[in-house]
């Protein structure tokens, strides 16, 4: 008879499996609903917003998000550490606001001539950043589901909902306009009542290696972490090209499918990670590692091929207007594969305390996107998708072989290996075939989605070498 304890267990990794594709459809749903709706041109000046706001955000949190996810449930810091790094964030807003509003008025957003935008995107960021502080902290204190439902199902979920309203009313240009405040509203609803509820007093008593694994957090952020929606900001502001940078959205868009089943896999394992390395059990975290790095390759391979192979079936559905560029979704789904095939190794060295080779990865992701968006300034179409390709595969090669020199283990045993191999070219025979059914595009998509579905289930039970193994330990993992 199976305990109680296994059973509920279970039920809550499936509630959480269930919460991450519940939020991660919503996110999706949107930019569909946007993209389609708002045509190319108008999509990309939207997500460049949003992408700006993104970036600037993760520069005011200064690397605190992975600080709190590894360290909340550390008890040398005495239920404190929400306190210190709500006190940092704070005075780190106090003081670079002013000059964050001051460059986006003048520079950034000077082609806009609207103050009000400029005002807009700096309190988008400030409230961004509060949100991820919030629920990055919930992450690390093994309250995952509470991180997925505030940071992105009730936002997500809303903005859709207010979306899909104006739409109705034939109010396209309306929400257009307006889309930013209420992302504004949305996200300090979220934000302020539990910044209030946690932040209990200003706290600023970090040990010098906390400040210095915070500065290397912020450092890994800043270079390689924010690859996406740097692109997005270099399309819009750089090369000013609405449409190239419209597809780009709506293809990173599609490609963030994949992430509805593997990021809720990337949230669970990083403190398991965590707390392996403190128990010193490296064996035991190489095994993890091996285990997630299947785990999401037999769910994203299908995927991400069906996205190689019929670029222009899944541009089609978005409208008329992406099908120009199908090669950018070619190239942003091999990149993302990439990222995929060579496992968790840049989460498990931040988890880890390496910190400082994560910070190399991130200077050397840096070098090489930039070095590339350089090269290819004469293509300003395909140029920057390129510089995310090569960024992913230097910088995924360097972090197998670290982990590799770090721990003097194989990060992927041959059995690994050789379970990619199968399964890649198994997946990719059966849907190249389906590249020759001419049916219609909602049939074709029925097809597809019942041969993923099967692809899936026989990379668990059959084409893998582990066999049930990997699904038995799925379902059965704990944070």
């Amino acid at each position: 008879m199976r305990s109680p304890r296994i059973n509920i267990k279970k039920a809550r990794n499936f509630f959480i499996y269930f919460l991450s594709i519940l939020a991660s459809f919503f996110g999706i749903a949107l930019n569909f609903v946007l993209a389609r709706f708002l045509e190319a041109e108008q999509f990309g000046k939207l997500q460049y917003l949003v992408a700006l706001a993104t970036t600037i955000s993760q520069f005011l949190i200064l690397g605190m998000n992975t600080f709190l996810i590894r360290e909340a449930k550390n008890e040398k810091h005495n239920g404190e550490i929400i306190n210190k790094c709500f006190s940092l964030y704070f005075i780190i807003v106090l003081f670079f606001l002013p000059i964050i509003f001051f460059v986006l008025k003048h520079y950034v957003l000077s082609t806009y001539t609207n103050t009000f935008l400029a005002i807009a995107i700096t309190i988008m960021s400030l409230m961004m950043g509060l949100n991820v502080l919030i629920t990055s902290y919930f992450q690390g204190s093994g309250k995952l589901h509470l991180s997925i439902i505030f940071e992105n199902l009730i936002p997500k979920f809303t903005l859709l909902l207010i979306s899909i309203v104006f739409i109705y009313l034939n109010k396209t240009q309306l929400l257009q306009e307006s889309y930013i405040g209420f992302y504004i509203l949305i996200y300090s609803f979220v934000s302020i009542p539990f910044s209030i509820y946690l932040f209990k007093k200003i706290n600023l008593n970090f040990s010098k290696e906390d400040i210095k694994t915070i500065l290397f957090f912020f450092g890994i952020t800043v270079t390689y972490s924010l690859g996406n929606n740097l692109t997005k900001v270099l399309q819009g502001g750089l090369y000013k090209d609405d449409v190239v940078l419209g597809t780009i959205s709506v293809a990173i868009s599609i490609v963030s499918l994949v992430n509805i089943f593997t990021s809720v896999l990337d949230n669970i394992i990083r403190p398991i990670f965590a707390k392996q390395k403190r128990e010193n059990n490296i064996q035991h975290m190489i095994e993890t590692y091996r285990f997630e790095t299947r785990v999401n390759m037999y769910i994203s391979m299908p995927l991400f091929l069906f996205f190689m192979i019929n670029p222009d079936k899944f541009l089609n559905v978005f409208g008329n207007s992406y099908l120009t560029f199908p090669n950018i979704l070619i190239i942003i789904a091999a990149s993302s594969l990439i990222n995929c095939v060579t496992g968790s190794n840049g989460i498990l060295l931040a988890m880890t305390g390496k910190e400082k080779w994560e910070l190399f990865n991130g200077i050397l992701y840096f070098a090489v996107y930039f070095i590339c968006v350089f090269a290819f300034s004469w293509n300003k179409v395909y140029g920057l998708s390129f510089a995310l390709l090569a960024s992913q595969i230097v910088v995924n090669a360097a972090k197998y072989l670290e982990v590799w020199i770090i721990y003097k283990k194989q990060p992927l045993d041959w059995k690994s290996l050789l379970t990619l191999v199968i399964v890649g070219i198994a997946n990719f025979i059966i849907i190249y075939a389906l590249r020759y059914v001419n049916v219609h595009l909602i049939l074709w998509f029925a097809i597809g989605v019942i041969c993923g579905i099967s692809m899936i289930c026989l990379n668990f039970f059959l084409f893998s070498l582990y066999r049930k193994q990997d699904f038995k330990t799925l379902i059965n993992l704990r944070l």
